[in-house]
């Protein structure tokens, strides 16, 4: 049976912005910003290990991907079978008959692995090789698994906090969410809510930027300079990255610069934005995961914590200093 998804994206968005209580995105109203991410030149790889019952969900991520100005799009398959790779290239049509990718798309085949999960590994070599060569002309490069919903939204929100905190040493970071039956929206990798007290933080005007407890995110993105430190560190390698973090494999080729040259008494080197007054999450830091398998399985404690609900405070007023201050 198909996972649930009744709501589109578009409506899932709006409806978020109406009821997030969220402020008006700093990046849209920062027009050099604005600027930068509609002029960037993107590279994306998706893993896409070979199942036909995945294809709704491949289908969507690059729905989300065709919002960009300009992406050039990577497969990467464990398949070389014709009629599968046939099959691919079909989802890249059906995408084009509604909102048309503005670049390339392309299949990469990576069959005979010694194992199935390091898949997610064979990207790599696109970073240090086209992503890095000059005449392609790319800004930036996107890694994402093939079930993520990440919009040019997102990648606005990236391209300015990149440019704000470059030289803090943390990076802007994305939040998971899923949609349960009952159309609400849950947090997928966190079981407990989150006391940001506990948590070192950036401010930012109206924002705290909290060092989230659980920085998986399933994606990374990265500029040129991001990516010159990514491919120099133990994070890049399948085999040294394990000496980083305990995640998995697949988990591991995800996430980029999490664990490399994180700042003091900061986890990871990630961020994500709270309003400072009622700690709700923007929905421009949400990534859609798109099967909802942990919202709508009652055996697991993941996916059942409203985003409204995740984080909180025991102060009654808090003085949010705990970590940098960019902008009080």
């Amino acid at each position: 049976m198909r996972p649930f998804l009744t709501v589109s994206f578009w409506v899932i968005s709006f409806i978020a912005n109406l009821s997030g209580g969220t402020l008006p995105p700093p990046f849209l109203q920062d027009l050099s910003s604005v600027e930068e991410a509609r002029q960037s030149s993107v590279l994306v790889a998706i893993t896409f290990h070979y199942d036909s019952k995945r294809f709704c969900y491949l289908e969507q991520v690059l729905s989300f991907l065709a919002t960009f100005p300009k992406v050039d799009i990577v497969i990467i398959t464990n398949t070389k079978e014709e009629k599968k790779i046939r099959q691919i290239e079909e989802s890249f049509q059906k995408v084009n008959g509604t909102t048309p990718i503005k670049g390339s798309k392309s299949i990469r085949s990576f069959p005979n692995l010694e194992h199935t999960h390091n898949l997610t590994w064979c990207h790599k070599d696109l970073i240090s090789n086209e992503f890095f060569d000059q005449k392609n002309g790319y800004t930036h490069f996107i890694y994402l698994e093939d079930d993520m919903g990440l919009d040019f939204n997102n990648f606005s929100y990236f391209v300015h906090f990149r440019k704000e905190f470059k030289n803090l040493g943390v990076i802007p970071s994305f939040l998971r969410v899923e949609v349960n039956q009952n159309n609400a929206f849950v947090s997928t990798d966190y079981t407990s809510r989150v006391n940001i007290d506990n948590r070192f933080q950036v401010h930012y005007e109206n924002y705290v930027f909290v060092n989230p407890k659980n920085p998986y995110t399933a994606c990374f993105i990265l500029d040129h300079e991001l990516a010159q430190e990514y491919v120099a560190s133990p994070s890049f390698d399948r085999t040294e990255s394990s000496v980083l973090c305990n995640w998995g494999t697949r988990e591991r080729a995800a996430m980029g610069l999490c664990f490399v040259n994180v700042p003091p008494d900061f986890t990871s080197r990630y961020v994500i934005p709270l309003v400072k007054k009622s700690h709700l999450i923007p929905s421009y830091i949400w990534i859609y995961h798109l099967p909802n398998n942990y919202a709508n399985d009652p055996t697991t404690n993941l996916g059942k914590i409203k985003i409204e609900n995740l984080f909180f405070s025991r102060q009654k007023n808090p003085s949010y200093r705990k970590g940098f201050i960019l902008k009080p």
